[in-house]
């Protein structure tokens, strides 16, 4: 499999994991911490800022907010792949450590340098752990599966390969 197909591929697996971790710890706010998810936010943010009347958006929120989500992910698992392909690395701290960097990367200098919101250094610090929580479970996740793509190869779906254990 193409190197930056599996990365995207693992993205998408691991971003269910996340957004799945999100919704729990979400629940677990404080009830007036309990506003819109940052990706939800987010969305909303450059939906103004490009420009899309709010009335006309409202049918697709959902949408654009689980694309946008899921598409930022892909990114980021593409990077994985590309950065990480050499390393000896365990999967699973390789994953975390870009998760974590991803996290910090995003929060604190990608989203309050292109002025959206939210910016980490606007969120209460239960919402920032709950993002770096999410964030270290996507990487983690991202790890894991983009790992099991590379040792399966060609034979991803062809249920005779059996890989069992992490390298």
């Amino acid at each position: 499999m193409n190197l930056l197909l599996r990365g995207a591929w693992a993205s998408v697996m691991a971003t269910s994991s996340m957004t799945m971790a999100m919704f729990k710890m979400h629940q677990g706010l404080d009830s007036e911490e309990q506003s819109p998810l940052p990706p939800a936010l987010l969305t909303d943010d450059i939906q103004r800022k490009i420009g899309l009347a709010p009335n006309a958006a409202a049918e697709i929120k959902e949408e654009l907010t689980m694309f946008s989500h899921y598409g930022y992910g892909a990114l980021g698992g593409m990077t994985y792949s590309a950065l990480t392909q050499k390393s000896e690395m365990h999967p699973l701290l390789k994953g975390s450590l870009f998760g974590l960097g991803v996290w910090g990367v995003s929060y604190f200098g990608l989203i309050p340098g292109l002025n959206l919101n939210p910016s980490g250094t606007k969120m209460t610090p239960s919402r920032n752990a709950m993002m770096l929580l999410a964030h270290l479970a996507w990487g983690a996740s991202l790890g894991f599966a983009e790992n099991e793509l590379k040792k399966r190869g060609k034979t991803l779906l062809d249920g005779k390969s059996n890989p069992h254990k992490l390298q």
